[in-house]
């Protein structure tokens, strides 16, 4: 009986996002790419003590477990952070011809659980890493509080230096540095801007060029918040604005506040550093879970898993500037077409002929009333047990309904979320990405995304689709559903 638990457990262990072999994690930590291969760290608890877990890839598709790359020592547990390529050994660190990554990361001290920033290296492409010897390298102001972690840090040409974003509980302090060892205060942000219904934390900051604009860009820094999400508990908001080398300007009201996403599960998302100039892109990966409900969730040997690579970029909307998400285009190489249906009347209830485990699912609608009726996909392990998807053309809402989708690990977990997605003019195009215990819902080119788990108890039947009409009148309709390829869970 035991095993049977423990094989119905693992099956909910997704195909192509990523997870650790045993073990609870939660943040990503330390995404650097050198040399051909992504790095993806993360917050691995073994038994309640703190690693880096560390995996890498070269197509951001298949994932190769490697062995932790840092683990907690005399001075504390090892908590979030970044990675650098220290490309003109600044740090003075480099051993041989092989570029140093430099990790900076939070220690959260076994003595007075002080939090310090710690530095680690590795002059071997990450396969080895080694403490920094005077540890920590940053250390808070006496009397600042606890709060002081989470170091983003990256190269910022203007000025030479390297730049540090860093939580601190209400707001994020700024620090340079010539050599990724010394560090000196420049600035802070966030009093009285956007969420504060929980504490600060993983902040990033990056630069981005406007869609469509030439030469034009904009500084994007992201902040979690442990309370106070749209759908309930952890969240991820976002500011768009200018970055001089000391602080953060928003350029948007305070009070303003926009969210990466409006599901239950997307927190803690951060982007990779060194991504190649001739590539250009901004990639982020998140944690899809909630500290809400984090330890309830019914799977073994793994606990936690993350979302899917996503690329980010900016466009110019009615309101303002905007961050639009959309899945990176590497996932097209691990898909086999199942299903395709051109534009066409969609019936009340049209359901895919075939079977799933994991599936991209693209689709477009358009209604002749935009005042009246909703479009939605539900997917369904069995009768009894389904995700409602869908758009309500009337209050301009997208939503994700999972109040049937199976089990109820946790008296927060079951529920309906919701986001504006407004000006569609009678028109929506939704991607959905599934697999296994994980729904990503991308609406309107990326401009609202929603990250949600849930737990069917008939899982190993796989899912089916079906797309409705319901109360909407003359909706036109057009879908392809891809089937992610099972191999690429192999590698892991």
């Amino acid at each position: 009986m035991e095993e049977k638990k423990k094989r119905r457990q693992e099956a909910y262990r997704p195909q192509f996002h990523y997870t650790a072999r045993e073990y609870i994690i939660n943040d990503p930590n330390g995404l650097v790419y050198y040399e051909g291969e992504y790095h993806l760290m993360h917050q691995y608890n073994v038994d309640n003590q703190i690693y880096w877990g560390h995996g890498v890839s070269r197509d951001l598709l298949h994932w190769k477990r490697l062995p932790p790359a840092l683990a907690p020592d005399e001075i504390g547990q090892i908590w979030s952070g970044s990675a650098v390529v220290d490309w003109n050994n600044s740090s003075g660190l480099q051993e041989g011809e092989e570029k140093a990554l430099v990790a900076l990361f939070t220690y959260n001290e076994h003595v007075d659980v002080r939090q310090s920033q710690g530095l680690a290296y590795s002059c071997d492409r990450g396969r080895s890493w080694h403490k920094y010897k005077d540890n920590p390298v940053l250390i808070p102001e006496e009397g600042k509080g606890k709060d002081f972690r989470d170091p983003k840090v990256f190269w910022y040409a203007p000025l030479s230096c390297w730049i540090m974003a860093l939580a601190c509980f209400d707001r994020i302090a700024f620090y340079s540095s010539s050599n990724l060892i010394q560090w000196e205060f420049s600035g802070e942000f966030g009093q009285g801007e956007g969420s504060h219904g929980g504490v600060w934390e993983c902040p990033d900051l990056f630069e981005l060029p406007v869609e469509g604009e030439k030469e034009r860009t904009k500084w994007v820094l992201t902040v979690s918040v442990n309370k106070g999400a749209p759908a309930g508990g952890t969240g991820m908001q976002y500011f768009v604005g200018e970055f001089n080398g000391k602080t953060f300007l928003n350029e948007n009201p305070p009070e303003q506040v926009l969210w990466m996403d409006y599901g239950k599960d997307f927190y803690a998302g951060v982007t990779w550093n060194d991504i190649p100039k001739e590539d250009g892109r901004r990639l982020m990966i998140g944690w899809s879970d909630n500290w809400l409900y984090r330890d309830a969730l019914p799977t073994f040997p793994f606990k936690g898993q993350l979302s899917f690579v996503r690329e980010l970029s900016l466009r110019q909307t009615e309101e303002r500037i905007r961050i639009y998400q959309q899945p990176v285009g590497e996932l097209e190489n691990g898909r086999i077409l199942k299903s395709c249906k051109t534009k066409h009347m969609l019936k009340e209830e049209e359901k895919l002929p075939f079977r799933f485990f994991a599936l991209d699912f693209s689709c477009k609608f358009e209604t002749s009333d935009s005042k009246k009726g909703k479009v939605e996909i539900r997917l369904s392990s069995s009768e009894k047990e389904f995700v409602k998807i869908g758009y309500d053309f009337q209050k301009e809402l997208l939503y994700v309904d999972r109040r049937y989708s199976g089990l109820n690990p946790h008296k927060e977990f079951l529920g309906a979320y919701e986001a504006p997605v407004r000006g569609c003019e009678g028109k929506i195009d939704l991607r959905i990405l599934v697999d296994v215990s994980q729904i990503e819902v991308f609406a309107k080119e990326g401009e609202a995304v929603m990250t949600n788990l849930f737990f069917p108890e008939n899982y190993d039947r796989g899912y089916e689709i079906s797309v409705h009409a319901d109360g909407a009148s003359g909706v036109v309709a057009g879908y392809e559903a891809w089937e992610i390829s099972i191999s690429l869970a192999d590698p892991l």
